[in-house]
Formats: structure tokens, sequence, C-alpha cells
């Protein structure tokens, strides 16, 4: 069904050139930096949660 789905997207997407130009592609890349910062950012949100929880204080920094 996976397949099939991204064949029919592949098929729906081949026909918008500006999706593979340069421009589009560095607003890609600027977007999946953007969001693979924010999930580090949840992740270590999420160890000082779970620290907390498990033992009433976070420490948040190494000094």
């Amino acid at each position: 069904m996976l397949k099939r789905s991204i064949g029919s997207l592949r098929r729906r997407l081949k026909g918008v050139g500006w999706l593979s130009d340069t421009p589009a592609m560095l607003c890609w890349a600027a977007l999946m930096g953007v969001l693979g910062a924010a999930v580090v950012i949840l992740f270590h949100e999420g160890i000082y949660l779970i620290q907390y929880l498990a033992v009433g204080k976070s420490v948040r920094s190494l000094t």
C-alpha cells in the first residue's frame, strides 16, 4: 500500500519541475535543518522530564 502511494505521488509530482530546482532544494534543506533541530531540542527536554519524574530534580547544566 505504501509503495503504491509513493508511486502515485511520484507520478503526480513528475510534471512539477520547480520541486527539483536548486532554490527548492535549498528550501527543503533549510526545512529539514529546522525540523532536525526541533527534534533534538524536544529529545533533550524529554530527557530532563524523565529525570525530573524519576528523581524529583533535573540537572540542566554540567557546571
